[in-house]
């Protein structure tokens, strides 16, 4: 099945939202005002198991990865049927579940390099 696979999808239960170091619940109204979010990248190509990251509330209105988890978290949490356990690129049209491919994120984040600019990143969508 897919968990013969080496490598896992990071899934719902696999990001903390902490206020100091509280944690927060997923449906914390201020989830979006958090400290930081950590991410349990759980088993990797690299054999390093349950690796964490923490990235902290850095108040960029666009660059935020506490804001963009959380918002991340409240779509998927208003889905049907909703488990703690699916990978955070499920996607639900209204009628019909889907995954975000590997594909459409990359043209994504081309686009958003493209309008934010050079100027204020430092580099383009072609780089």
């Amino acid at each position: 099945g897919s968990r013969d696979r080496k490598t896992r999808p990071i899934e719902i239960r696999d990001i903390t939202f902490w206020a100091g170091n509280r944690v927060l619940p997923h449906s914390h109204p201020l989830l979006q005002y958090a400290d930081s979010v950590t991410i349990n990248f759980g088993d990797q190509k690299s054999d390093i198991r349950n690796e964490q990251v923490t990235q902290y509330n850095n108040g960029d209105e666009e660059l935020n990865p506490v804001f963009n988890w959380a918002t991340t978290i409240r779509r998927l949490l208003s889905y049907p049927g909703v488990r703690d356990d699916w990978p955070v690129f499920t996607y639900f049209d209204g009628q019909q579940f889907s995954k975000i491919t590997s594909t459409e994120v990359i043209d994504d984040i081309r686009s958003a390099v493209a309008s934010i600019g050079k100027e204020k990143l430092g580099f383009t969508s072609d780089e």
